[in-house]
């Protein structure tokens, strides 16, 4: 899958959004072009969620604060793309409908951001970027 054809697929799965804003589109994110879904809340409020991806090997979720979840992989077959973008955005949609809490980790005292799914719970770690 290309980026055109991931901006598509994006915009298809858009359409079943009803709790929040959705805008479609493409960007440049060095060392690629990527197609991103991005959410934001209708009240207007300052909370985004991001679903990237350039249409194969990495798709990943961000979110206020540089929160992430990243899937990589390779030769991933148009359904299975699909899946991938659908999981993201019902992760999307719980974080911008509020359903998350921040936390730390007993060890290092790493913050991770938590959203709650219908699937349970999904950790967003925020990544060092050099």
């Amino acid at each position: 899958m290309n980026v055109s054809e991931a901006e598509e697929l994006l915009r298809e799965l858009a359409s079943s959004v009803v709790a929040a804003r959705a805008e479609v589109g493409t960007r440049d994110r060095p060392p690629h072009t990527s197609a991103y879904l991005k959410l934001t809340p209708l009240s207007g409020a300052d909370a985004y969620a991001v679903v990237w991806t350039p249409g194969d090997r990495w798709f990943s979720l961000e979110v206020n604060g540089g929160y992430s979840l990243d899937v990589f992989g390779e030769d991933y077959e148009e359904p299975e793309v699909k899946e991938i973008l659908e999981r993201l955005l019902g992760i999307a949609t719980a974080y911008i409908e509020g359903r998350w809490s921040r936390e730390r980790s007993r060890f290092l005292h790493v913050a991770h951001v938590v959203v709650a799914t219908d699937d349970g719970p999904v950790r967003l770690r925020r990544w060092l970027r050099l």
